[in-house]
């Protein structure tokens, strides 16, 4: 019976976040996704936390250990106190490989703290997504993908703030708004 009543009471409160939510939040899709651990897991309940996003895909031997590896110094330059009102979020580009087995182990590999979530939805989840993003990807080969680098700062609503494109600079931008955002 507690189990029903929880279960009743965080979908209520999921339920009133998306009435506050405002027009332009990624929260109001009504995708439905799978984290590293195969728990499902819908955008609204990211909310709360300034929350840093890319989308990437786990074979990547490009641009995305490239976003990882700046996502990770954004984390690192961030004090323990804020890191706790940050997420950090990837989100896989390509879920027929990316499963959520394989997620976890790219999350034990690349030693991602428990502030990390990694994400995999159904393909039509994943475009809409990006196409809320503006991030373009596209296969190229059977493995890879060619593929938007971007670093998305939302805000506790889920709004993006900003969006960082490519892998020069805009660190300091980025620490700079979630700063901004954690004072609010």
């Amino acid at each position: 019976m507690c189990k029903n009543v929880i279960s009743v009471l965080l979908l209520l409160g999921l339920s009133l976040l998306a009435c506050a939510l405002p027009d332009e939040s990624l929260y109001n899709l009504p995708s439905q996704w799978n984290d590293q651990s195969g728990r499902p897991l819908r955008l609204q309940q990211l909310g709360g936390k300034v929350q840093v996003l890319a989308m990437v895909y786990t074979h990547c031997q490009s641009v995305c250990p490239a976003i990882i590896t700046a996502m990770k110094s954004t984390e690192a330059r961030l004090s323990a106190a804020e890191r706790a009102r940050v997420g950090f979020v990837l989100v896989s580009i390509d879920p027929a490989v990316d499963t959520s087995e394989q997620l976890r182990e790219f999350a034990v590999e690349n030693k991602f703290g428990p502030g990390w979530i990694l994400l995999r939805g159904a393909p039509e989840d994943v475009r809409e997504l990006a196409a809320t993003l503006n991030f373009k990807y596209r296969k190229t080969t059977q493995k890879d993908y060619a593929h938007t680098a971007m670093i998305t700062v939302l805000d506790q609503q889920g709004q993006v703030v900003s969006q960082q494109l490519g892998m020069s600079g805009g660190a300091e931008e980025r620490l700079s708004e979630i700063r901004k955002l954690l004072r609010r």
